[in-house]
């Protein structure tokens, strides 16, 4: 972890080796603190720095490797936010790269509640083999807002910030006809002829009175 560090400033990075190998025992070597390692070397090289000893952000970070956003504590919420804000950029242009800051920000203003955070989510599945139309930072903040991104032919992503049930059924029926897959209703609301009854052929060979 020391490699390419600022020498000039005379960073140190301290680790206490034996107290994270106990704890690495203490879990049965599943993965935690190696991973907590990892998450620490990858803060190292984009800048964090610490003239304290790290073991204690290490052993904290391995203990909430595996749980999820909303039981994070606050400061590895912010951690992992960022961590993700910067594996999405990775995936985009240099003009469309997130402003993961403003987006924390906002994040913020919601308690940290974790909607900004599932917006990443969804805008880095929506990424697969697609580019982004305007503004990603307003895209993300329009989804966690809940409205409704759209792929086009051209395999590009937008979003659309206001959203109507008529619209909705509209566009779902359009959808469902182009797929040839609406079904009969089972409601009663669907529309069916009812059934004539037969008219009887006259018998023309009775006997007339």
């Amino acid at each position: 972890m020391q490699h390419g560090q600022d020498r000039k400033n005379d960073l140190t990075v301290l680790i206490d080796k034996k107290k994270v190998l106990n704890e690495a025992e203490k879990r049965n070597y599943n993965g935690d603190i190696y991973k907590a390692l990892l998450n620490m070397n990858y803060r190292l090289k984009n800048g964090f720095q610490s003239n304290q000893d790290l073991t204690p952000f290490i052993i904290e970070y391995a203990r909430f490797v595996s749980a999820p956003y909303g039981k994070l504590p606050d400061s590895l919420k912010k951690d992992r936010f960022m961590r993700f804000g910067q594996i999405i950029n990775k995936k985009l242009s240099n003009d469309k790269k997130l402003d993961i800051d403003k987006l924390f920000r906002v994040e913020q203003q919601s308690q940290l509640n974790g909607k900004v955070y599932r917006a990443l989510g969804e805008f880095n599945k929506l990424l697969t083999n697609k580019e982004c139309i305007g503004d990603v930072n307003d895209t993300i903040i329009a989804l966690s807002k809940g409205s409704q991104i759209y792929t086009t032919e051209k395999h590009d992503l937008y979003y659309q910030s206001q959203s109507t049930p008529i619209a909705d059924t509209v566009s779902s029926l359009i959808k469902d006809l182009s797929l040839g897959s609406i079904k009969e209703s089972n409601s009663g609301s669907t529309y069916r002829e009812e059934a004539r009854p037969k008219k009887r052929k006259k018998n023309n060979n009775r006997p007339k009175l």
